[in-house]
């Protein structure tokens, strides 16, 4: 196991379901977990409380004792942390960009009271290319792992591997939101697609980074049990 582990855990991208499985597995190893969600109230309150024209990674730096090995995670762009923390400490998931909006903008219908339609969220500056926003200054080829939501099943083993850990993986924050949803992408993926370049462009490298770092994988396994269950 590495010393020092930041998940980057992009919206909407089967995180939650994840972060529950590290962390419980992190904490049983003697892991300090930080959350870095902003004004989230999972934040760590020390974290969230500061400002944040400050050195972020300086900040967890300093509030960590120097023998303690940590667990990072949160939803906050890696330019945040990539400072203090070596690429190969970045672990992350990316999802079909299409999917991803779809569902962050159910998302916020369902949990923050958003009313206006999903040709209206597609066009808001804040909604759009979030996944590379959040990946920028990272090289996905350069990270310690990245994984593709919907191969989650067979990432899961790369990931157990680079961890270090069992993982016991469970759905949590699930949406439903697969009624008309062939409808609806054949209605929007082409204004997706047009406010969105950058996270499409990111999805297609990452399926070629994740299909030569896999093949490697199971080239080194070699059809070895890994530790790794879904219930």
């Amino acid at each position: 196991m590495l010393r020092n582990y930041v998940f980057l855990h992009i919206p909407k991208t089967g995180g939650t379901s994840l972060r529950t499985a590290i962390v419980q597995s992190f904490e049983k190893k003697g892991y300090l977990v930080i959350y870095d969600y902003v004004n989230h109230e999972i934040s760590t309150p020390w974290l969230r409380s500061a400002a944040t024209s400050g050195d972020a990674g300086a900040l967890v730096r300093n509030n960590v004792e120097h023998a303690k090995e940590m667990l990072l995670i949160g939803h906050f762009p890696a330019s945040k942390f990539i400072s203090s923390f070596h690429p190969a400490s970045f672990f992350t998931f990316l999802r079909e960009p299409f999917a991803q909006i779809y569902s962050n903008y159910n998302h916020h219908v369902s949990h923050h009271g958003y009313t206006k339609t999903f040709e209206e969220f597609i066009a808001t500056p804040l909604f759009q290319n979030i996944q590379w926003r959040l990946c920028n200054k990272l090289d996905i080829s350069e990270i310690g792992f990245v994984g593709l939501l919907e191969q989650v099943e067979d990432d899961l083993p790369r990931l157990v591997e680079f961890l270090g850990i069992p993982l016991e993986l469970k759905h949590r924050n699930v949406g439903n939101y697969a009624l008309n949803s062939d409808l609806v992408r054949e209605k929007y993926e082409a204004m997706v697609q047009k406010f969105n370049p950058l996270d499409f462009e990111l999805y297609e490298h990452a399926k070629a980074v994740v299909a030569d770092k896999r093949k490697r994988a199971e080239e080194k396994i070699g059809g070895g049990v890994v530790n790794a269950t879904r219930v």
